[in-house]
């Protein structure tokens, strides 16, 4: 937690942050939030922006199966939203991926992407007057991707 320490200081006036995660063989659950209040200052660092708070879930499940090919695969679901202090939905992210290990530590994964965000919450200064997202109250859109990673035979 950092907080100013003024003698009227608020929450409005700190920047606090937590994470508690579960992992197990199979599962592994994490939790991260953050709130930033509207006055709060920052002497070093980086506040992306301020007035919000912050939640952000993450699920995994891996399934171990019997197989010369594949260590293991499995679900996985991960969300970012943030909220403004009266916990109005401003910004929401949602990704569902699949996620594939190869027995030569090689990876594979494809993954849907929501992501809404709420422009007439937010204080948009664009550098353009005609800036045709400012029209617009909320913006959606949708993504599909997929990643392949191969780890190569080490030589000596």
């Amino acid at each position: 937690m950092h907080q100013s320490f003024q003698n009227s200081a608020t929450v409005e006036d700190a920047a606090m942050a937590a994470n508690i995660t579960f992992s197990s063989q199979y599962l592994t659950a994490t939790l991260n939030q953050s709130i930033v209040g509207t006055r709060f200052i920052a002497e070093t660092g980086y506040i992306r922006r301020k007035g919000y708070y912050e939640l952000n879930p993450v699920f995994h499940y891996k399934f171990f199966p019997n197989s010369n090919l594949i260590i293991n695969h499995g679900p996985g679901v991960k969300g970012d939203m943030f909220f403004d202090h009266s916990f109005s939905l401003t910004d929401r992210e949602t990704q569902f991926s699949y996620n594939v290990e190869w027995i030569n530590k090689s990876t594979s994964s494809i993954d849907l992407k929501e992501t809404f965000i709420s422009f007439s919450r937010h204080s948009i200064r664009p550098i353009q007057a005609d800036f045709s997202l400012v029209k617009m109250k909320n913006f959606h859109w949708n993504e599909i991707g997929g990643i392949i990673r191969f780890r190569s035979p080490k030589t000596v």
